[in-house]
């Protein structure tokens, strides 16, 4: 299967250049590559849709086939299938046979395809298979279905600085990266099911495609009109696809950051292989890791391993413009951290000279903002908090976080030594992922 980023560096639709800006984006902050392009603006939805299209073979679903959604069919996919597979069904086709058009984030596998069918009452032969972006259908799947979208695929408020968003790495050459390890990675690829995909038996019924390069753009829907009424945005207006991220600042000190602190999500460790014996060890496995999700594991289990003893919270917050979003992380008594969000644009702990810092909570220069997230990560009553950059050149990508009752020497030293791998670890990933 053709990579997406070689795909349109080939078809000049983007730059070299703004290709391995995506892939600096899609190391710092995750998602797919075709997510990033679109959050630079090098790209836009549709196009990426027929790029998409023509990568996996299947039918681009473009924002007017979305406009014109049909609720009513919508309605009979159950919300749990349509989150487990990343999946909206949108109408039905010009035309006999009668066949329902669906758009999903991958291509579905037979058995997404089966479960589909059955719940909306077709065979096999009668589901026509399409494609978007996540972006797109992440929104969709939360107007349509009330899943509320991940922060990730929330705006940030960022200057407008293509450096600021996804800042070059001048890296000395000297910097320690550890080799020992071949990265095995491909960031460009988008993940599909295990299942290989099964295609419909009878092709889609299509419109025409009219923009330049028409030849080789796939297949697009031709819809019947829906007798429903449109499925409205379900919170705020229509612009809601545009929403920012909520941060700390947005909310009434109090009962929100309650909730925020009780959110019962143990962090999901994606290894079970066995435990690091020492420190030592446990870093080098974060400066080795072959993933953006594998580092962020790591550092986790590192903190709630060898920290225990000293740190109540501890996790990691990614800076994503004028703002640094909790990433991976774990608060004492099981509630995660990862909806929370600290601008970067008012004074705090994360604002400041590039070096690590123990502050007692009782201490002046603790500001407002401060307590606030000392409050949403459960530290209200914690003695002190610790916080380390991780930074690359001069930009900083990310901050190690905790707060505890234990030594603060050392909980100092552990937060600054894992920022350290940290930063290691996104090196090499970038060299890896521009190879």
């Amino acid at each position: 299967m053709p990579k997406l980023g070689t795909m349109l560096v080939k078809a000049g639709v983007i730059s070299s250049a703004q290709l391995d800006e995506a892939v600096r984006a899609q190391v710092f902050w995750g998602a797919r590559l075709g997510t990033n392009l679109v959050e630079l603006e090098h790209l836009d939805l549709d196009t990426l849709a027929r790029f998409l299209g023509r990568q996996h073979q299947l039918v681009a679903v473009l924002g007017k086939d979305f406009d014109g959604l049909d609720p009513d069919l919508a309605a009979r996919l159950p919300v749990e299938l349509a989150a487990t597979h990343k999946v909206v069904p949108i109408g039905v086709l010009v035309g006999e046979p009668r066949r329902v058009a669906l758009a999903s984030i991958d291509p579905l596998g037979p058995g997404a395809q089966q479960a589909v069918a059955a719940a909306l009452g077709v065979e096999l032969p009668q589901l026509a298979l399409g494609i978007a972006g996540e972006l797109r259908i992440h929104y969709q799947l939360e107007r349509v279905y009330g899943l509320e979208r991940d922060a990730r695929f929330l705006r940030v408020r960022r200057a407008p600085s293509p450096q600021v968003i996804a800042p070059p790495m001048v890296v000395a050459e000297d910097f320690d990266v550890e080799s020992a390890v071949d990265i095995q990675i491909d960031v460009d690829l988008t993940p599909v099911e295990a299942e290989p995909s099964r295609r419909a038996a009878t092709p889609p019924i299509v419109g025409p495609a009219t923009d330049a390069g028409a030849e080789l753009d796939p297949p697009t829907f031709e819809l019947e009109p829906s007798d429903g009424q449109v499925v409205e945005p379900a919170v705020e207006s229509p612009s809601d696809r545009r929403r920012f991220v909520r941060t700390l600042t947005d909310e009434p000190r109090g009962e929100t950051l309650g909730r925020i602190a009780v959110t019962k999500r143990r962090v999901a460790l994606a290894e079970s292989s066995a435990q690091p014996a020492s420190v030592e060890e446990a870093l080098r496995a974060i400066r080795r890791g072959v993933g953006r999700d594998i580092v962020g594991d790591r550092a986790v289990r590192l903190l709630a391993r060898f920290g225990a003893g000293d740190l109540g919270a501890y996790g990691l917050l990614v800076v994503r413009g004028e703002v640094a979003m909790a990433w991976k992380g774990e608060i004492a008594g099981g509630a995660a951290f990862e909806a929370i969000a600290v601008p970067l644009t008012e004074p705090s702990l994360l604002v400041g000279p590039a070096q690590a810092r123990t502050v007692d909570t009782d201490d002046p220069r603790l500001v407002d903002l401060d307590h606030r997230l000392l409050a949403a990560t459960g530290g209200s009553a914690a003695r002190y908090v610790v916080v380390a950059p991780v930074t690359i050149g001069e930009h900083t990508l990310c901050f190690v976080y905790g707060h505890g009752d234990g030594d603060p020497v050392a909980a100092e030293q552990l937060v600054t030594a894992v920022a350290g791998a940290v930063a290691v670890a996104l090196v090499r990933l970038i060299r890896a992922a521009q190879r």
